[in-house]
């Protein structure tokens, strides 16, 4: 199978829990300065309508905090798109998150936890969703689409959503959720040294 990159764009999250500082990667559509109201560009979305890049960022962070503990805080969005295409990608709009703190004041186990969300695109590449300390709720249950939360369900609303830009790395709609993973990350359970 063929390697897909970011290109043409992307939004990186900057966010941080008291063990350690992360970054989450989604690609998107293309990005165009000139779509969007809050001055950081936007996207066409899958219907064909602009989205704004902070609306997108920001809807999708306020879904996501469900899924953190209370120490976890959403930090920034940048967006990044390729000098010329198949060129590198570079940093060129972003914003503070607002109300970015995770929700969850009880969330069970969440130092180096994973949750891994993997979708099918509309081409059948499979692209993943990798949220990290992720508040477990002490449960470790593989997830499908019978079987997630309320919560976990609007993150999936948000990613697969015609309304928005979020793009699998072939470039594609994610279309179908697969199945969700909750784990421990062998690389964070190394770092955090107090686990």
């Amino acid at each position: 199978m063929a390697e897909h990159l970011l290109n043409p764009s992307a939004i990186v999250f900057d966010y941080h829990s008291p063990y350690s500082l992360h970054k989450m990667t989604i690609p998107t559509r293309a990005w165009n300065v000139s779509i969007g109201t809050n001055g950081h560009g936007g996207y066409t979305n899958w219907f064909g309508s602009p989205v704004d890049a902070q609306d997108m960022a920001q809807d999708l962070v306020t879904a996501m905090i469900e899924l953190f503990a209370d120490t976890v805080i959403f930090d920034r969005f940048t967006v990044y798109d390729e000098i010329s295409p198949g060129g590198p990608m570079v940093p060129k709009a972003g914003a503070a998150i607002t109300g970015g703190t995770g929700l969850q004041g009880t969330p069970g186990i969440y130092a180096a936890v994973e949750m891994i969300f993997t979708y099918f695109d509309s081409a059948f590449n499979t692209f993943r969703h990798v949220l990290l300390d992720f508040a477990s709720l002490n449960n470790f249950a593989r997830r499908s689409s019978a079987t997630f939360s309320a919560d976990e369900n609007a993150v999936i609303a948000e990613i697969m959503d015609v309304d928005n830009a979020w793009a699998s790395r072939a470039g594609f709609q994610m279309t179908t959720i697969r199945s969700g993973s909750v784990g421990i990350n062998d690389a964070l359970k190394k770092k955090y040294p107090a686990i």
